[in-house]
């Protein structure tokens, strides 16, 4: 996916492989965060996250900057209006869009980031973007929740509206 939205002018940083860990998170998101967009993948409770090299704390949860953050994670919604908590520190800090889960969805409960990239590059609402289509495992809302605009997107113009014609019965 990092190609993807760097080619459309996202600042985006991906941290893969032996660079996946705590202390390249921290380095990257604090004590200010830049990222317009992040897309976490981790386990953990909402109170707590865990990486390769070690676990974090809701502290480690970026303030700064206006931003999008997608987590793949178990509960991190759970606790949205305590600011000690993962996603309550998240949008505390500036995170205008929150998609998490409120319990333990399982991951086939989330979209692959190679099904996300091109969607999110096309225009798709972030909603649309990362919940599941209908018949796949998880399409009903099932312990998965959007803070902010469900409409929000990345588009340069407007969408073209098609006239609305109603079946004459």
């Amino acid at each position: 996916a990092e190609p993807l939205l760097t080619k459309a002018g996202l600042n985006v940083k991906r941290l893969a492989g032996k660079d996946a860990d705590i202390a390249s998170f921290r380095r990257g998101a604090l004590p200010w965060n830049t990222w317009d967009l992040m897309i976490i993948n981790s386990s953990g409770g909402s109170h707590e996250w865990s990486v390769h090299g070690g676990g974090g704390t809701p502290d480690d949860f970026p303030i700064g900057g206006p931003c999008a953050m997608h987590v793949t994670h178990s509960g991190t919604a759970a606790d949205l209006y305590n600011p000690d908590s993962l996603a309550g520190r998240a949008i505390w800090g500036g995170a205008f869009w929150y998609f998490g889960s409120t319990a333990e969805p399982f991951l086939s409960a989330f979209q692959p980031s190679r099904y996300t990239a091109p969607r999110i590059l096309n225009g798709a609402p972030f909603a649309s973007v990362f919940r599941q289509r209908t018949n796949q495992n998880f399409w009903r809302p099932w312990r998965l929740t959007i803070v902010g605009d469900p409409l929000y997107c990345l588009r340069e113009k407007p969408p073209k509206r098609k006239e609305f014609k109603p079946k004459q019965w």
